[in-house]
């Protein structure tokens, strides 16, 4: 974040050039962001890429997985809590790293919130299109789950096994 003199050695003329580099900033939405220098500022592009593909994080409490990793179209899958006494779990639609870039949440993973017994409501944000197996088995306190998602291709076998009998799922 700070300046950086660059030193240039002219092989043929055996002469030194020095440089002052100013870092560029992107914004979460993706603006750069110059520093003024003089006129002798030369500018370095240090753009932020995604995480590579099987990298994972944690944002609010929630651990996510990559699942596809392109500057504009990256993805990926919620694996699960970091804390396990959440008792309303929000998925959302989209989620920020710790670099600003932003990912579309498009799966619930296998086992994500298995046999969590804190849990008594979740929300499935709208990008989300798969349920994986036995993503919400064995959550007996689970009251209701609310989607967002209108274009969910799979729920696997197992996905709501052994959950409580009073589930309310509302999809809006």
């Amino acid at each position: 974040t700070t300046d950086t003199k660059i030193v240039l050695k002219d092989l043929l003329s055996n002469k030194e050039y020095s440089y002052i580099v100013k870092p560029l900033f992107y914004t979460a939405e993706g603006r750069c962001i110059k520093g003024r220098g003089s006129k002798k500022m030369v500018t370095v592009k240090t753009k932020p890429k995604p995480m590579a593909v099987g990298k994972t994080f944690t944002v609010d409490y929630l651990r996510y997985k990559v699942t596809k990793s392109k500057w504009k179209a990256s993805e990926v899958t919620f694996i699960g809590t970091y804390n396990s006494t959440l008792e309303e779990i929000n998925i959302p639609s989209i989620v920020r790293d710790k670099n600003g870039i932003t990912y579309r949440v498009t799966a619930i993973g296998a086992s994500a919130l298995h046999g969590n017994k804190r849990g008594k409501s979740v929300i499935i944000g709208s990008n989300c299109q798969k349920i994986q197996n036995r993503a919400f088995m064995n959550c007996s306190n689970l009251r209701q789950i609310r989607f967002r998602s209108k274009n969910m291709k799979a729920i696997n076998k197992n996905a709501f096994k052994n959950i409580c009998f009073t589930l309310r799922i509302i999809t809006k």
